[in-house]
């Protein structure tokens, strides 16, 4: 434990060997109408909540996320690297609610992300509506195709060379634009 500083030993809940102090991550939720149970503390970037906590064993500090926390309190125990926590039950960042929340491996968070549409890989799949008046050099299902096949599939499909296919290919990706 640093110096200077005192803890509480009651205050604290054991998973594994992480410790979180359990009255300062009660303090910073608030209950909803709908369910969840929102983090009002302090936030990532990304917009998922974050948490602090101490090892048991060498008593340094270390930060996560306030859902992998919320869910590593209820199961008692340390999720390894492999095991994400999915919001399952809701799609609120924020939410901190062990019933909203599951533990899985990062195919099924994946598998997720693309149903919701929250995932590069939806977006290319899933391209912006067409505006009308407007005149396009592909269709949507080339354009499907040229931003989730290699150079060498879209030539041999559509009978153009690899050069022309790399730039149909980046213009699909990069440059091709829908107006919304």
């Amino acid at each position: 434990m640093p110096a200077g500083r005192k803890r509480n030993p009651a205050d604290f809940v054991q998973s594994g060997n992480l410790m979180y102090n359990v009255n300062k991550f009660v303090e910073r939720c608030r209950e909803q109408e709908d369910g969840c149970i929102v983090w009002v503390g302090g936030k990532h970037r990304q917009g998922y909540g974050m948490c602090g906590g101490h090892y048991a064993d060498t008593g340094t500090r270390f930060m996560t996320t306030a859902h992998r926390a919320a869910v590593e309190i209820k199961l008692k125990r340390e999720l390894t690297r492999d095991e994400y926590v999915i919001h399952s039950g809701c799609t609120n960042n924020l939410c901190v609610n062990p019933e909203h929340l599951s533990v899985g491996d990062s195919f099924e968070r994946s598998k997720l992300m693309v149903e919701r549409g929250n995932s590069n890989l939806a977006k290319k799949m899933n391209p912006p509506a067409r505006q009308p008046n407007r005149k396009y050099k592909w269709t949507d299902e080339e354009i499907r195709f040229a931003r989730m096949n290699d150079t060498a599939a879209i030539a041999r499909k559509m009978n153009i060379t690899k050069g022309e296919a790399g730039r149909m290919r980046w213009e699909c990706r990069k440059g091709y634009v829908w107006l919304d």
